[in-house]
Order: C-alpha cells, then sequence, then structure tokens
C-alpha cells in the first residue's frame, strides 16, 4: 500500500526533476529535450498500479503552476495534464501487467518488451499531447514536428 509519506516524496521528486530539466523549454511548454519526470512515475506506477494516477496528476499540475507559471487557462492545464497522466498509465499499466515479476532487464525478451512499449508508448503519447497543444493554440503550426520530436525523446 502507497503511503502518504510517498505519495508526498514522489511529487516532491517529480517536481525537482521537472524543473531540472527545464532547459530551453519550446514556447514555456514543458516540451525539452530531456525529462526524466515520466520515468519515476512510470517506476511508481509498475510498483503501484492505478493509485500512482491521482499524485502523478497532482505533479503534472503542480509542474505547470511553479515552474512554467501556467502557460494555460486551468481547465486547459487540467485536461492536458489529465491526458499526460492517462497516457502515462496506459504505459505503466501495460508494462506492469507485461513484466509481472518486476525483473525488467532479466533478459533480451523482457528488454525489448520493455523498450517496444516504452517507445511506442511515448511516441503516441507525444502525438496526443502536441495535438491538443495545437488544438488549443498553445503551440503553433510551424512548431508541431519540433514539437513532437524533442517531446518525444524528452520522455
Amino acid at each position: 500500500m502507497l503511503r502518504l509519506t510517498q505519495l508526498l516524496a514522489f511529487i516532491a521528486t517529480y517536481i525537482a526533476l521537472d524543473w531540472a530539466s527545464y532547459l530551453h523549454p519550446l514556447h514555456g511548454l514543458n516540451i525539452t529535450l530531456w525529462n526524466p519526470a515520466p520515468a519515476l512515475g512510470l517506476v511508481l506506477w509498475m510498483r503501484f498500479g492505478r493509485l500512482t494516477a491521482i499524485p502523478w496528476f497532482v505533479a503534472l499540475m503542480a509542474g505547470e503552476f511553479v515552474i512554467r507559471g501556467m502557460p494555460a487557462a486551468l481547465m486547459t492545464t487540467a485536461l492536458l495534464s489529465a491526458v499526460l497522466t492517462a497516457g502515462y498509465g496506459v504505459i505503466g499499466e501495460i508494462l506492469r501487467k507485461r513484466l509481472r515479476d518486476g525483473e525488467v532487464f532479466g533478459d533480451r525478451v523482457r528488454l525489448m518488451t520493455w523498450l517496444g512499449v516504452v517507445f511506442i508508448g511515448t511516441l503516441v503519447n507525444s502525438l496526443i499531447y502536441i495535438t491538443l497543444l495545437s488544438l488549443t493554440d498553445l503551440l503553433p503550426a510551424g512548431d508541431r514536428f519540433e514539437g513532437l520530436i524533442r517531446f518525444w525523446i524528452g520522455d
């Protein structure tokens, strides 16, 4: 069972990693070439499952407020954070089911499973996120491809 202290430690560490990786962001959004925070969330998700969704959402929202100064309206930020939480959650849940015993890098099959899920999952998550940023006019049309590549590589 996940304890309150673990949840608070996760949120604080997630925000710290988000802040540390906030280098040369595209249009002040969380689009950078290096973003280690989602990996921390995936580890927690693989360990505790869906219980991770709420603290992950809180961490994403807090990052938007504390680090980026809310570049979008509150409802838009909440929607984008919820979409990212759900996308990362799907990746985490697939990894959790495929790699149940926790031995992610035990052999080549597990390594390739992890790599494939993360590669495809982060691409799909990035496509959805960049599309939403474009639809909400937060990302100019000319920067969509760069945004996609930077967000995907960062994750």
